[in-house]
Order: structure tokens, then C-alpha cells, then sequence
């Protein structure tokens, strides 16, 4: 491994450790000031959050009044991906023209510029989308955080208080959003699985540059028989995420069992 792409797997593998850290956020606990203050740096180093991207007046713009604010958020991260994976394209596919226009290619050296060309694609969405999942992950579990109220003694949505837990509204949100679930949280992943998969079965994948360029950023920190640990990585914050919401969710009543039980 030259010093280039040491450079560029050791910032991944920070990265990734990074995201992991900020997940923390979502647990909910009375950390130590200093301590919080840590973690919410780290996450937001490690995270492009939607807050980030859209200011305040965008934001107004673009968030639908009817619709609780986990939904709004998972549409604003879509329409963040769908942007930036739409610049991606444009920019490369203008590079390429440009670069046509300015020199005369014979037809073995076009062929190796368009390779390049959608190498250069692929690097940047899968880099995207995993800049982008951990924030991803984090919102789509808020459509199952819910808490109970005192006033009426339901279990209501947070940041949609007029959405009774599990009622038909409710199902009817995470039906919508399920589509988001099934192709970015494990879709997206599972195809770049397979691909390497396929790779691996073929002696492709450390051999092939077109893999390595590609791909290689997600196995090359990783000795070869662990290629696939990067998929674990992210079992791991889909897990974390997902006890985060129902910690969030059973810490209240867990709280009031606990004190009846010395009443």
C-alpha cells in the first residue's frame, strides 16, 4: 500500500470510529459537560447533518408544515443524496467533455478516460453515501422514538406530538418511508457487498485496479481474509442505533416502574 491510499484508509477508518462515537448522541444519558461537549464535536466532524447543509431559511422552505419532523428529515437527507450524487455525475460528465473538446484522442486512451471518468463516479457516490449514512440511519430510527406523556398517558412521537405511537397515521409514515429503509440503509450496502463478493470469489478483488480504485478505500485498511468487516461496521450502527431509539423510548416508563416499586 503506498502512502496515498495509507493516508486515505487510516481517514476512513477515523472516520467510521468517529460516526460510531457520535451514535452516542442519540443514547439517552446525562453525560459530564466536558464529555458532551467531546462527543458532539466528534460527531459533528464525522457527520454532514441536514442542519449543516440547509440553513435556516432553506430549511423553512423545503420542511412540510403537516408532517412530523422525523419524516421531513428523511426527506431533506434524500433530497441531500439525490443532489449530491446529481453534481457528481454533472461534474465528472463536464470533465470529460471538456477534456474531449480540448485534446484529440485516439480510441484505446478515450476508452481508459471513460473508465477513469466513472471511477472517479463511483469513488465519490460511495464515499457520499457513507459520509451520509450514519445521519441517515440516526433519523430513520427517530420515526420509532416515542415517549410517554403524563396529560394523557400516551405514547406520542417526538417532534410530532399529535402522532400517537403505532396508530394508524403513525404505520401509515413509516410505510412512506420504508422505500428510504429498503435501497439507502440496506440496499446501497448489500449491492457494494455483493459486488465485492463477486470480486473475491473471481481473485478480483486485490488484483483488478478498477475494484481497488473503486472500492479499495472500504477493504485496504483490512487484512485480505476481512474484506467484508466494513459490513460489521455497519451492523454495528444500525444496532447502536436502533437500542439508542428504544432506550430513548422505555427509559420514562422503566423511570415510573421503578419508582412505584418504592411508593
Amino acid at each position: 500500500m503506498d502512502s496515498t491510499s495509507a493516508i486515505r484508509v487510516s481517514a476512513w477508518i477515523l472516520l467510521s470510529q468517529l460516526q460510531m462515537v457520535g451514535i452516542l448522541t442519540s443514547f439517552n444519558i446525562t453525560w459530564p459537560p466536558e464529555v458532551k461537549a467531546l462527543i458532539s464535536s466528534m460527531d459533528s466532524v464525522s457527520s454532514v447533518g441536514v442542519s449543516n447543509i440547509f440553513g435556516g431559511g432553506i430549511k423553512c422552505l423545503l420542511f412540510i408544515p403537516s408532517v412530523p419532523d422525523p419524516v421531513n428529515e428523511l426527506l431533506m437527507a434524500v433530497y441531500l443524496m439525490v443532489g449530491g450524487v446529481t453534481t457528481i455525475v454533472l461534474y465528472w460528465r463536464l470533465m470529460r467533455w471538456r477534456k474531449s473538446r480540448n485534446q484529440v484522442v485516439d480510441n484505446e486512451a478515450g476508452a481508459a478516460h471513460e473508465l477513469s471518468v466513472n471511477q472517479n463516479i463511483t469513488i465519490c457516490i460511495v464515499g457520499l453515501f457513507y459520509l451520509l449514512y450514519s445521519q441517515v440511519l440516526r433519523v430513520w430510527f427517530k420515526l420509532f422514538s416515542c415517549e410517554l406523556y403524563d396529560y394523557d398517558k400516551k405514547r406520542r412521537l417526538k417532534g410530532a406530538l399529535d402522532t400517537e405511537c403505532w396508530s394508524s397515521s403513525h404505520l401509515q409514515w413509516i410505510g412512506l418511508m420504508s422505500p428510504i429503509f429498503v435501497v439507502v440503509i440496506v440496499g446501497l450496502p448489500l449491492y457494494v457487498f455483493l459486488k465485492m463478493l463477486k470480486a473475491s470469489r473471481e481473485g478480483r478483488l486485490h488484483g483488478n485496479v478498477n475494484i481497488a480504485v473503486s472500492y479499495g478505500f472500504l477493504f485496504d485498511g483490512y487484512q485480505a481474509k476481512y474484506w467484508g468487516w466494513e459490513v460489521v461496521v455497519l451492523l454495528r450502527k444500525v444496532i447502536l442505533s436502533a437500542i439508542s431509539v428504544f432506550l430513548s423510548s422505555n427509559s420514562s416508563t422503566y423511570f415510573e416502574r421503578y419508582q412505584q416499586g418504592y411508593d
